[in-house]
């Protein structure tokens, strides 16, 4: 309703109008690169809908581009250090530990240790 009393009187709008058509958005950045590309996709995407809107009432697109304003983030760390090194450590820990794994696999196949200790009488706890 407020945006279309903003379309229809656009030079003397009131004040309600005009503070009722502002959009705000309040989002989490702990994710920041995720959060950044989220909050410049629903800018465009809010952008489209208004201007389609604006198109289907027969008024012009350029009307609808109305500003949008981003508040203070809730968490923010814009630092690479903070939100990009945290997720390549855990991969790193990932891919070691799966690299280990098999290698010890591989070397057990080869070496055949524990067939040796199995066939030497050994029990399981004594392996």
């Amino acid at each position: 309703q407020n945006m279309m009393l903003r379309l229809k009187d656009q030079t003397a709008a009131p004040k309600a109008a005009i503070d009722g058509s502002d959009v705000e958005a309040f989002l989490d950045m702990s994710e920041y690169g995720y959060t950044v590309r989220t909050v410049r996709e629903l800018g465009m995407k809010l952008l489209d809908l208004l201007q389609d809107i604006c198109e289907e009432c027969g008024y012009e697109r350029k009307i609808a581009a109305i500003p949008i304003h981003l508040e203070q983030e809730v968490y923010t760390v814009s630092d690479i250090v903070h939100c990009f090194v945290p997720p390549y450590f855990g991969s790193v820990a990932f891919y070691t530990t799966t690299m280990f794994t098999s290698s010890s696999i591989v070397m057990e196949r080869s070496s055949g240790l524990f067939e040796r200790s199995k066939i030497a009488g050994l029990t399981m706890v004594e392996i």
